[in-house]
This record gives structure tokens, C-alpha cells and sequence, in this order.
């Protein structure tokens, strides 16, 4: 899928993509942190949400929205018990 078979999570096999939200609420947001079977709550009313679409990261260094990963609104932040942006 992501090419890094070694990349697990309690067993089981995780991949990063960038990933596009939209919460029931309305809210939308992207995150270069989105891991496959994973969520992130919405900043405006906190309801999990899936990504509605991903895409397979390209390899570039992103500009990033100059705010830090918020960890805790993401499931795999929560899974890991540390912010996920510093998963290798």
C-alpha cells in the first residue's frame, strides 16, 4: 500500500497518506498525518471523522499550515500515547 511493510502498530500494519476532512458539522480540514483506518476529531465540535479521501504522500517537505500536529484530536496520537508526527 505505502510501500513500508515494516511500519506497525501493535501488530498491525499502519500507512501515512495526506488526507482530506469533512465533519458532519460542516468543518473541513488536511492533514499530512492521516494513517489508514485511523480518524481525527473536528476542531469546531469534536465528532471523529474518516477521511473522506487520501493520497499517497509524494516524498516533497511540506509548507504545513504553520501550526503544530494537534495530537489530540488524532486516534493514532492516542494509539502511540506521543504525537504521531514524530512516528518513524
Amino acid at each position: 500500500d505505502c510501500g513500508q511493510p515494516w511500519k506497525r502498530v501493535g501488530g498491525r500494519h499502519v500507512c501515512r497518506y495526506f488526507g482530506y476532512f469533512q465533519c458532519g458539522c460542516g468543518n473541513r480540514w488536511t492533514s499530512a498525518y492521516t494513517w489508514k483506518g485511523e480518524r481525527q476529531a473536528c476542531r469546531s465540535c469534536s465528532r471523529e471523522s474518516d477521511p473522506t479521501k487520501t493520497e499517497k504522500l509524494d516524498g516533497r517537505i511540506g509548507m504545513g499550515n504553520g501550526k503544530p500536529h494537534d495530537s489530540r484530536r488524532c486516534s493514532m496520537c492516542q494509539q502511540l500515547g506521543y504525537d504521531c508526527s514524530s512516528f518513524s
